[in-house]
Order: C-alpha cells, then sequence, then structure tokens
C-alpha cells in the first residue's frame, strides 16, 4: 500500500560574510544575512514500510531569498518506520533567478569592489546530488544525525566566480532534540 507524506517547516538560510573564505575570494561582496524560509515537502512511499520513494521540496522566501525547489528519489535501509536508520537518496535542485543570484551572483557594484566579473544568473537547473543520512536514537528525546553529500553545479552556477569548484561536499553531525 503506498503512502504519502507532507512537512512543513520554518527555517534560516545562512548569512555570508566575507570572512567565509579563508583565501579572500569573497572580499569586496556584499554581506548577505539570515533569511527567514518557509519549506514544504511531499514524498509518495511506494509501498507500506515506506522504504522506497520520490518526493519534492519548495522552499520560498522573501525576494532576497527567492525560490529553491528539490526534486528526489530515495530508499531507506532497513525496517525501522520511527526516523531511525540510514537512508539514501539522489536530488536535482532548481531555483529562480532571485535565489541564484543571492548565492552566486555578483552586482556591479560587487564587481567593482571585487575585481570580480558581474554575474547575473536567470533562474532554473542549480544542481544534482547523492545524500546520505543516518539518524540514530540515543534516548527517548535524542537523536544523533551524521550524513554525506556531493552536489555537482548546472554549468550556469560553475561559471560563476564564486563557485570556486564544479561540486561541493558536505558533513554533518548534529544532536537533535524532539518533543
Amino acid at each position: 500500500m503506498e503512502q504519502w507524506y507532507f512537512q512543513v517547516d520554518l527555517g534560516l538560510d545562512g548569512e555570508r560574510e566575507e570572512d567565509d573564505s579563508d583565501d579572500g575570494n569573497l572580499d569586496g561582496l556584499e554581506e548577505r544575512d539570515d533569511e527567514l524560509a518557509a519549506t514544504g515537502e511531499v514524498r509518495y512511499f511506494f509501498d507500506s514500510e515506506w522504504r522506497n520513494y520520490i518526493g519534492t521540496r519548495i522552499s520560498v522566501g522573501n525576494s532576497d531569498f527567492g525560490a529553491l525547489g528539490f526534486l528526489f528519489a530515495g530508499h531507506r535501509f532497513g525496517a525501522r518506520q520511527d526516523g531511525g536508520g540510514t537512508e539514501v537518496f539522489l536530488y536535482s535542485t532548481f531555483a529562480d533567478c532571485n535565489n541564484l543570484n543571492r548565492d552566486f551572483g555578483i552586482n556591479t557594484s560587487e564587481a567593482a569592489a571585487s575585481g570580480l566579473a558581474a554575474t547575473d544568473l536567470d533562474g532554473g537547473y542549480r544542481s544534482s546530488g547523492l545524500r546520505v543520512v543516518d539518524r540514530r536514537f540515543a534516548g527517548m528525546h535524542f537523536q544523533i544525525v551524521s550524513g554525506f553529500e556531493v552536489q555537482l553545479f548546472g554549468s550556469d552556477v560553475q561559471d560563476s566566480p564564486i563557485a570556486r569548484e564544479d561540486f561541493s561536499v558536505e558533513v554533518e553531525l548534529g544532536v537533535l532534540y524532539h518533543f
């Protein structure tokens, strides 16, 4: 029996500061403040054990943040249905011009101050990637979350002087408290 999963949340999208780049690559670029973004997610599970799924996630904020969308397909290993265990998913992201330029664009005043080429990106394809997440319960209310992600940027993002590589790699470790 197939099942649907819905999630809505509010969160902060991280800021950007000049000192985020150890080698001075962001010198002369305007700082970006944290932005409040609302996110909605829908997953469709192909089985009653919630192991194989497809889904979409859309995040929207004010005009500085814009909109960012994900399309993904994943697999959860094991038979747990309590949010614990390991899952892996493939995804592609798409963004409007506000979101792409927030992260990878350089306006004319930033170009003059930094010496980097002005870059104005259109909306569209942003990236594709693979993410592995493991969640372990450490007591009744705590979860330890670890993850690994590799993301390959689309050609428009790769052409931005801010994108130092054609890809990004992230490792995460976190502790969650749930009520």
